[in-house]
């Protein structure tokens, strides 16, 4: 039965800004422009890729103290700008950019250690210090935050799950049982903190999603599933409108297990009904039940991702090819016997730029490897309406010539139409998105397949250093599945699913423990 009544403490307007760290950010697979590669390639020191701004240590006399919010914001800031500095060409070296930023955040915590903080302002003072690397100096602040006379139920929940996304990273695993302690203690608050409890198990799913730890993802992700039907509704956009990454994450880690089809069936279950308001509620507000056809259409984005693991991948049919055999309308297949990595983006989209760049520079990593761009026309180029025949001339020059991609593209031209607005747009055809669907919100979808062609892995959106190293463990891991030396499997790669599916378990919660 959906709990409309539960009693929430009530959030500030500023605790709900506060929080945005994961409702509207989400720094672990950044689309940032810069955030485009493999630690793994050897590359230029840092210092020679990016030109860093002067990061000023102290405050005028005549100003403010500096307060610890904005020396978090600033610390946060200043890692966008290092990672955008770096050209979409380049590999960044992400330890030397892990390096800047922890010598950037040590220098603003130098400057708060001069001010007096309190209240409020110790949960971002924790993250100063967790980004300086002072990770004592962090867990004091966390700590007299929590010990404050009266500290209400919100803003307990509210440093505990600050304090899980302080210590959840995967480039510091030896932080994760500090940020499991956190957790627990936020659990412990029982199911009005179900909001917090969701959002930093998301955090802690990305950790270990990056680190190929596929039970800690199942563990945590199915739990935070579980969670939204115990919230608010008002407060489930949590996960309809950010819980991309965890639920694909959470999906590709059952894909791999003997039941695993089935226990996907049980998470979507759970999500649909909690997708929809209670009728009582709905008719409170027309807005509650256009929210509830919101989440629906996002919810039903995700599961057609997560439904295509484990199968075959279908051909690839496109208008145009560049680097490929033959320049008029052809189907690639995807079960030729080799490995493939599937890019779907355009040239408007800069993660998609990065994608393309990337998976340019991985075909030099693994030439028995088939990398695959596909893209489609927008019907314009610039400021100025074209014909599909010179928006297609266009990419050719600008992928070839400016880009100087060397990989196979495929690019989608149909004729312009009169649009239902009665404009003349393309007409919207393109097979691939019926074979290798869009979740919501993500550019771009990198599919891989394995040598039968079948679906073993789906990257929903954006592109980093950290989405890179995962593709190249996985082409590395597909490449020798089934021989000796085959090694260690990324995640849930070593059991694909049955391409049948399953029917809808019945007890769908039972499976989730």
């Amino acid at each position: 039965m959906e709990n409309t009544m539960i009693q929430q403490p009530s959030r500030t307007t500023s605790e709900r800004a506060s929080f945005g760290w994961r409702e509207r950010v989400r720094p672990a697979r950044p689309v940032l422009a810069g955030a485009l590669l493999s630690a793994t390639m050897t590359v230029a020191p840092v210092s020679a890729q990016m030109t860093l701004p002067l990061i000023p240590l102290a405050v005028p006399s005549s100003s403010p103290s500096l307060s610890a919010a904005e020396a978090a914001f600033y610390v946060q800031a200043q890692q966008a700008r290092t990672l955008a500095d770096v050209s979409f060409r380049r590999a960044v070296p992400i330890d030397s950019v892990n390096a800047v930023v922890a010598s950037n955040g040590a220098r603003w915590l130098a400057q708060l250690r001069t001010t007096t903080i309190k209240g409020i302002q110790l949960d971002p003072a924790g993250n100063v210090g967790v980004a300086a690397t002072e990770e004592a100096y962090a867990k004091a602040q966390i700590a007299t935050r929590l010990a404050t006379p009266g500290l209400s139920f919100g803003d307990r929940a509210f440093t505990y799950a600050t304090a899980v996304q302080a210590f959840a990273s995967q480039y510091h695993p030896e932080r994760l049982p500090d940020a499991e302690a956190y957790l627990k203690a936020l659990d412990a608050m029982g199911d009005p903190a179900a909001m917090w409890q969701f959002q930093a198990r998301s955090v802690l799913v990305e950790a270990y999603y990056q680190l190929g730890r596929a039970d800690d993802v199942i563990r945590l992700g199915t739990r935070a599933i579980a969670l939204v039907p115990v919230m608010e509704f008002i407060d489930r956009s949590v996960m309809y409108d950010f819980g991309k990454e965890l639920y694909v994450a959470t999906a590709e880690a059952l894909a791999g297990r003997p039941n695993g089809r089935a226990r996907i069936d049980s998470v979507n279950a759970i999500l649909r009904r909690a997708a929809t308001p209670a009728p009582t509620l709905a008719a409170l507000d027309p807005w509650i039940g256009i929210r509830g056809s919101m989440n629906t259409e996002r919810l039903t984005s995700y599961v057609a991702t997560s439904d295509r693991l484990g199968r075959k991948g279908a051909r690839v049919l496109r208008n145009y090819w560049l680097n490929w055999p033959g320049h008029d309308s052809a189907a690639m297949a995807m079960d030729d016997g080799r490995v493939h990595v599937l890019v779907i983006g355009n040239n408007s989209c800069a993660p998609c730029l990065a994608a393309m760049y990337g998976a340019n520079r991985l075909q030099q990593r693994f030439p028995t490897t088939a990398f695959v761009i596909t893209t489609s026309i927008s019907g314009s180029w610039g400021n100025r309406l074209i014909e599909p025949k010179e928006e297609v001339a266009h990419l050719t020059d600008s992928f070839l010539n400016y880009m100087k991609l060397t990989i196979p593209i495929g690019i989608w031209a149909p004729q312009k139409v009169v649009n239902e607005d009665g404009g003349v747009t393309p007409e919207d055809n393109d097979p691939i998105w019926k074979d290798y669907p869009f979740a919501a919100g993500g550019k771009p979808m990198i599919w891989i397949m394995d040598r039968t062609g079948t679906i073993r892995r789906v990257f929903p959106g954006g592109y980093s250093a950290e989405i890179e190293a995962q593709i190249a463990r996985t082409v590395q891991f597909l490449e020798r599945e089934g021989t000796p030396d085959a090694g260690r499997s990324p995640l849930a790669l070593d059991a694909p699913v049955s391409s049948q599916p399953s029917a809808v378990v019945a007890a769908a919660a039972s499976l989730l423990h």
